[in-house]
């Protein structure tokens, strides 16, 4: 086959995996969200084999194709689990509930392992960046509103209707804090861990969310990708960006964690449940260090006004997210190589930041401290009132 056939058959395949990729979260969504049963829940069965279907002939055909099939099946080994769920069609084996969990299971990770196939299908459109980051943050509120209207996300097994929906994926995609619902009683879990989501990836954007995650996966990025993410993050060289996205996950995971390990510790007076305690820190971990503003408990954190634990880890959170990964690396880079800081320094960005953070804080928290220490602070010792201003 002539290496422009082969071209045009792999281009041609990431249109058409682009689409079905794009139909199968929303079929997966569907179907868990509305809790189908009998005729219907038959047929999105019928759906996720026919999905399941389409990615082992796209896996067959690309390694037909392919000129070195010995170097395609190490760099998409994982396509290759898409083969697993068809022993169920072994006679007795077809309906067992194991198998229908196992294919629900490899078709999870086989969407995941195609959403490169998704990104590539949106970049053969011929997007700017710019309009790119648009399109790709308009899509993900559209998801979010779409999972929070679903019976499953809410406590009420009502769902939330279409415009309040909007309105918090909104909010938890572009971290503002704002709600109409309270989180921790309106929401189940699902529509939680769904707002959780849309945080997270509104706060490391979803280019850097999408381009981790291939990362994760063992995929390559592509230097069309690398220079897309050149232009989003405002960088002069495009391979320092990878460097600087693996910095940006290992950070987030890392001051999420040891927030979440201290909040903990600081919620055990309010909640009993070890299990729920760690589960409202991890929330409210990521919730602070995304500078989203979104809580579990009805009075947000009023309650723990004067715990210097919840405050103090939740400030750090709050400060740390808000300085932004080029300010931290830049500091990682000149205290932790020398050579690096006695020859350049810290970037002026770096100093710009680092000293309005410093002048707003200390001139907030003078100025509030003034203003309320005769009303809200009134009741508190000097101390408390300090650390709450």
């Amino acid at each position: 086959m002539l290496p422009n056939q082969r071209e045009k058959i792999n281009i041609f395949l990431d249109y058409v995996i682009g689409v079905v990729v794009a139909v199968a979260f929303l079929l997966l969504f569907l179907r868990w969200g509305l809790q189908l049963e009998g005729y219907f829940a038959d047929l999105f069965r019928v759906a996720d084999t026919a999905v399941l279907f389409v990615f082992l002939f796209e896996v067959i055909i690309r390694l037909a194709v392919a000129t070195d099939k010995r170097d395609y099946l190490r760099g998409h080994w994982m396509d290759l689990i898409v083969f697993i769920p068809f022993i169920q069609f072994v006679r007795g084996l077809r309906m067992a509930s194991i198998f229908v969990l196992l294919r629900q299971i490899i078709l999870i990770f086989s969407l995941i392992s195609r959403t490169k196939r998704l990104q590539k299908l949106i970049s053969l459109l011929g997007l700017q960046p710019a309009q790119l980051m648009m399109v790709s943050f308009l899509t993900t509120i559209l998801i979010g509103a779409f999972l929070l209207t679903l019976p499953i996300s809410t406590v009420s097994r009502q769902g939330m209707n279409l415009v309040d929906a909007l309105f918090t994926a909104t909010s938890a995609t572009c971290v503002t804090g704002l709600i109409v619902q309270d989180t921790g009683t309106f929401f189940s879990m699902f529509g939680q861990l769904v707002i959780l989501g849309l945080i997270q990836i509104g706060a490391l954007g979803i280019m850097t969310f999408s381009v981790a995650l291939f990362l994760v996966t063992g995929r390559r990025v592509s230097r069309q990708q690398a220079m897309m993410m050149q232009d989003v993050m405002d960088q002069d060289v495009v391979s320092d960006i990878l460097g600087l996205i693996k910095f940006i996950v290992k950070m987030t995971l890392f001051a999420e964690l040891l927030g979440a390990l201290f909040l903990f510790v600081g919620f055990e007076s309010q909640i009993a449940d070890p299990w729920m305690r760690l589960y409202s820190a991890v929330f409210h971990s990521v919730s602070a260090f995304c500078n989203a503003g979104f809580s579990l408990f009805p009075d947000s954190l009023s309650r723990f006004s004067q715990d210097s634990v919840v405050n103090l880890v939740i400030s750090f959170l709050i400060i740390a997210g808000g300085l932004g990964f080029i300010v931290i690396k830049d500091l990682r880079d000149v205290y932790t190589r020398p050579i690096r800081g006695r020859n350049l320094g810290l970037q002026l960005h770096t100093k710009l930041v680092l000293s309005m953070t410093a002048i707003l804080l200390f001139a907030g928290t003078v100025v509030f401290f003034l203003a309320e220490r005769q009303e809200i602070l009134a009741n508190m010792p000097l101390s408390k009132k300090i650390l709450a201003s």
